[in-house]
């Protein structure tokens, strides 16, 4: 294998501020990249995770809402 670093679910967790069953879910539903060696064999590239939580990143005044509503603080 190469020296890419792979996590485990509660790595994941915890570096997602996310429940471990929020992780599993994600896996279930194959929305998150990971890796199956086995039953219990279930890793994480790091790459592959940041790249996906960069992907899912939201851009703030791009246009995209209805800003008609004004300030949701109001």
């Amino acid at each position: 294998m190469d020296s890419e670093r792979y996590l485990n679910v509660d790595d994941v967790a915890a570096l997602l501020g996310v429940a471990r069953k929020t992780v599993y879910g994600w896996v279930y539903a194959k929305a998150i990249p990971h890796l199956k060696f086995s039953r219990s064999g279930l890793r994480f590239r790091a790459s592959d995770i940041e790249a996906w939580a960069e992907s899912r990143t939201v851009s703030v005044g791009s246009g995209g809402g209805d800003e008609s509503q004004g300030n949701p603080t109001d």
